[in-house]
């Protein structure tokens, strides 16, 4: 929002006067554009660059289960950017939520995109159009952009493995917990 010129001049002592037909700069995540893949082979194309270029472990992707999964292409300008994959966990929490939920499972982005809001914008839209309200995520990774996650509303939830971590939005803490303790007792029983 742009202020009046009069007012920016009281408030800065005429040091700098913007022009009144100034807009914002456009981010990067605001000229995102998201699409839905929907043909196997670019689904296998994305997970093979994500499968390359992870560090940590990975475990071996079975695509014919990807039936309650879907991936999310971000572009601009025609170009392909990163994904996402959001997998929907509604049967897992039925439950315990009465609406949709999705969990990102991972998202890359390639090199040369990089800390642009690529992740930002494919992030949102999957919260948005898609429920998402769980992500796993490296611990490290979690920690050490801890702002970050908290400000896009994830918080640290607990952790699976010295190496991973659950994060959830903070309408979600109270189903997650409930699940958890269900889960737990199905184990111990068995």
């Amino acid at each position: 929002m742009l202020m009046h010129e009069s007012i920016f001049n009281t408030l800065n002592g005429n040091s700098f006067s913007p022009s009144i037909n100034t807009i914002r700069k456009s981010s990067l995540i605001d000229l995102i554009e998201v699409k839905k893949v929907t043909k196997l082979a670019e689904i296998i194309k994305w997970i093979d660059r994500f499968c390359k270029s992870y560090t940590g472990n990975v475990n071996k992707f079975n695509y014919c289960n990807f039936i309650d999964e879907k991936i999310f292409v971000a572009t601009y300008q025609g170009k392909e950017l990163g994904y996402t994959r959001v997998t929907d966990m509604t049967k897992s929490f039925s439950e315990f939520s009465g609406d949709k939920v999705s969990r990102i499972a991972e998202s890359y982005v390639k090199p040369a995109y990089r800390s642009q809001g690529v992740v930002t914008a494919l992030h949102r839209y999957a919260v948005k159009y898609e429920n998402v309200r769980i992500m796993r995520i490296e611990t490290y990774r979690f920690f050490k952009k801890k702002a970050y996650f908290e400000s896009e509303g994830f918080f640290y939830a607990y952790s699976i493995s010295d190496e991973m971590c659950i994060i959830c939005t903070r309408d979600f803490f109270e189903p997650l917990a409930a699940y958890n303790k269900v889960m737990a007792a199905r184990v111990k029983s068995s």
